[in-house]
C-alpha cells in the first residue's frame, strides 16, 4: 500500500485575526466567526454577515475559515474574551464542545427563529445552538476517469486505486468517512479501531488535510473520486469541473451543522442576534440555492428540488446518522493514529 499525503495550509489567518475579539460591546465591537473557505464562504459573508452589518453600522464582524478544528485550542487557551464569538459547529464536534463546556446553551428566549426549526434538527444541535444547515457526505467522482460508484464499499475496488482521495479524521468529512470505513469491517461507532485497516486496503490513496484542500485535488487531477460534502461536489461542478455526485445505495451520511455561541464572547447579544439571523427563512433559502445547497433547517424554507438535497423531513429521516455521542469521544485519539500512519 502507498499513500500520498497532501498538507493543507489554512492556520495562517487563525493566528492573524486573534487580536480582533477584544473585550467590549455594543456598536464597536468587533467580532469573529468561523466559516468556510472559497466558494462555500459565500453564504455567510453574503447573506448572512452583509445584512448583520448594516444593522450595526459600527460593528466589525469577520469570518475565519477553518475546517480543522484548530480554533478549538485557541478558544479554550483564553483567559478572558473568546477570540472567537459563533462557530458552525457539526454534530461530532458539539458532542465535544460541550463536554469540554466552551460553548454556551441557547434556549426560544435567546433565539425566537428555534420556535420554526424541524425537532430533528433541534435535537441534533442538543440545545447548544441554532440548527443553521445540513449537509451531506457522499461520494464524488470525475465520469471521465472512473465508472460511477453506486455504494461506499465501492470505493474499495481495485478499478479506483490509485484514484482515491480521502481526508484527515481531524476534520468532520474525513471522521465521517472514518466511522463509515470501521462499519464496512465490521465495527462501528463503539469499534473504530478496525477502520485503520480497512482504510489501507484502499491500496493507492491520497490524504488531504482538509475538505477544501480534497476538493482541489480533483481541480488538479491528482484524484477522480473521494467522499466529499454535496456543497463542495455541488460547487466544483459549477465551476465547470467533470465531477458527480452520488448518494450511495447505503445511503448519504447526513450531517447537522449548528451555529453556536462561545461561553466567553464578549458580544453575547449581538451573538445571539447573530444565531437568530442563521437560523431565518431569508439566509436559510439562499444558502440552499445554487451553487452551495446547504440544507435548510427552518420548516417555512422553501427550496427547488435538487439531487444535492433531499426533499423533505421525511426523506431526511432515511439518510445514514451516526451515533455521535458514542463515537466523538473517540475522535482525538483515532486522529492522532490516523495522522501518524497515513499523514494529512
Amino acid at each position: 500500500m502507498k499513500h500520498k499525503p497532501v498538507m493543507a495550509a489554512v492556520a495562517g489567518a487563525l493566528v492573524a485575526l486573534l487580536a480582533l475579539s477584544a473585550c467590549g460591546g455594543g456598536e464597536d465591537a468587533k467580532m469573529v466567526m468561523i466559516g468556510y473557505g472559497g466558494d462555500l464562504a459565500k453564504p455567510y459573508e453574503e447573506f448572512l454577515i452583509k445584512p448583520f452589518l448594516e444593522k450595526h453600522k459600527g460593528v466589525e464582524l469577520t469570518q475565519v475559515p477553518s475546517e480543522s478544528g484548530d480554533f478549538v485550542a485557541q478558544i479554550k487557551a483564553a483567559a478572558k474574551a473568546s477570540p472567537y464569538d459563533a462557530i458552525p459547529l457539526g454534530e461530532s464536534r458539539l458532542v465535544t464542545a460541550i463536554e469540554e463546556g466552551w460553548i454556551a446553551p441557547i434556549s426560544e428566549a435567546d433565539a425566537p427563529v428555534l420556535a420554526e426549526q424541524a425537532d430533528i434538527f433541534k435535537d441534533a444541535c442538543q440545545g447548544y445552538g441554532v440548527p443553521a444547515t445540513y449537509s451531506l457526505i457522499g461520494i464524488a467522482y470525475n465520469p471521465y476517469v472512473v465508472p460511477a460508484p453506486t455504494s461506499w464499499a465501492d470505493m474499495w475496488n481495485e478499478e479506483y486505486s490509485g484514484h482515491v482521495g480521502i481526508v484527515s479524521s481531524s476534520s468532520n468529512l474525513g471522521f465521517a468517512f472514518f466511522v463509515e470505513a470501521a462499519k464496512l469491517a465490521g465495527g462501528g461507532e463503539a469499534n473504530l479501531d478496525v477502520g485503520f485497516d480497512k482504510i489501507a486496503e484502499l491500496g493507492d490513496f491520497t490524504v488531504a488535510g482538509s475538505p477544501e484542500a480534497l476538493a482541489q485535488l480533483f481541480e488538479t487531477g491528482e484524484i477522480a473520486i473521494a467522499p466529499l460534502w454535496n456543497n463542495d461536489a455541488a460547487v466544483l461542478k459549477a465551476s465547470g469541473m467533470s465531477v458527480e455526485f452520488v448518494r450511495p445505495s447505503e445511503g448519504a451520511i447526513a450531517d447537522v451543522t449548528c451555529m453556536a455561541m462561545t461561553t466567553k464572547t464578549a458580544y453575547k447579544d449581538l451573538t445571539l442576534e447573530l444565531l437568530n439571523d442563521v437560523g431565518g427563512v431569508t439566509y436559510q433559502e439562499a444558502a440552499a440555492a445554487a451553487p452551495w445547497y446547504f440544507g435548510p433547517t427552518n420548516k417555512n424554507a422553501v427550496v427547488a428540488p435538487s439531487e444535492y438535497l433531499v426533499s423533505d423531513e421525511a426523506e431526511f429521516n432515511t439518510l445514514m446518522r451516526i451515533d455521535w455521542q458514542v463515537a466523538a469521544p473517540s475522535r482525538n485519539d483515532i486522529t492522532d493514529q490516523f495522522n501518524q500512519r497515513f499523514g494529512g
